[in-house]
């Protein structure tokens, strides 16, 4: 037989006759979703941890496990949007950002020297236009816990500011031993097609570059055909991807 505990709050332990058959633990994103991840999970464990949890609740699956996405459809969820991840190379002569002009006007920043309250503002403003993280809304503290971790990279992460110190776009590298990962690149709708968000990058695929690194990798929505015009025509190539799915409330 089945059986779910809660222990401590906000984990949840699935045992079957007293062995542990899965793990599932909680999490509150800033955009106040609430989000399962799951561990060490036998197939039949995933739909009852899930039912253990009260309220909406959303889960990422591989796009390749399609036995624990199975088993979800099963329990009730249903599918809310997916991601493709991308391998990106850093050789200006493949992405043809070499030369790419800064925009007059704009001066880029590491983020380590800017305002980071102002900064904070500008990234919740940005996701709004992001798929799947409308409503995000940081406190200060979780946005500077998330900026200065020990992925972050002052010179790869920089802020577009214009002469008059507006902040009006970034790029973030996350300098991780895996590889660089490319958080974001999103620009303010005042300051788009003008070039920037590829400038952006140019700087920080450049230093990446200097730095032995070959590729950058990142995810995009299918559905964001913006940003997957963007990083295909760098050079992109899609390698897998996720998929997101929620569980609305029982």
């Amino acid at each position: 037989m089945l059986s779910i505990v809660e222990e401590p709050a906000g984990r949840w332990t699935a045992r079957r006759d007293g062995t542990v058959v899965g793990r599932a633990e909680l999490w509150v994103r800033p955009d106040r979703r609430r989000w399962l991840e799951f561990q060490d999970c036998a197939p039949e464990a995933y739909p009852a941890l899930a039912a253990a949890v009260p309220g909406p609740v959303f889960v990422t699956v591989d796009v390749a496990d399609e036995r624990t996405r199975e088993a979800l459809l099963d329990g009730g969820f249903i599918v809310h949007r997916a991601e493709d991840d991308f391998v990106i190379p850093t050789d200006p002569a493949r992405t043809g950002l070499a030369g790419v002009p800064i925009p007059p006007g704009i001066a880029f920043v590491s983020a380590a020297d800017v305002d980071v309250d102002v900064l904070r503002r500008l990234d919740d403003a940005l996701r709004q236009d992001v798929p799947g993280a409308d409503g995000w809304c940081w406190t200060p503290e979780e946005f500077a816990a998330e900026t200065f971790c020990p992925d972050f990279d002052p010179a790869t992460y920089l802020v577009a500011v214009t002469a008059e110190g507006r902040q009006v776009g970034l790029v973030r590298v996350w300098w991780r031993q895996a590889g660089p990962r490319l958080g974001l690149i999103a620009v303010a709708g005042s300051h788009r097609r003008q070039g920037l968000a590829k400038a952006l990058l140019a700087e920080v695929f450049a230093i990446a570059h200097q730095r032995g690194r070959t590729h950058v990798t990142a995810e995009a929505d299918v559905t964001n055909v913006g940003s997957q015009t963007l990083l295909t025509s760098l050079g992109g190539q899609r390698v897998g991807g996720t998929v997101e799915l929620v569980r609305a409330a029982p």
